[in-house]
């Protein structure tokens, strides 16, 4: 009966540090976060390990663009990053 006790709790230490190994991998994937720019440097934007945009950062250059051709921009960036 000793040697099924050991092997039990081996396994259960295995098991144990499968899973803190497991939430430390978790936390930092959640933590990535990739940063692109348009090709001019207009504007750049960050989006975090699940595709979200987290960031928009504009230069003055970006915001002579006028609407309709700097919401093409963010839509093109924003989409190539996922």
């Amino acid at each position: 009966m000793d040697y099924l006790d050991e092997w039990n709790a081996s396994q259960e230490e295995a098991v144990a540090s499968w899973r803190r190994k497991n939430t430390q991998l978790r936390e930092a994937l959640s933590s990535v976060i990739v940063r692109t720019s348009s090709r001019n440097c207009e504007l750049s934007i960050a989006v975090d390990a699940d595709a979200r945009v987290t960031d928009v950062r504009l230069t003055p250059q970006a915001l002579r663009l006028g609407d309709v051709q700097l919401s093409r921009l963010l839509r093109t960036r924003s989409r190539r990053r996922r």
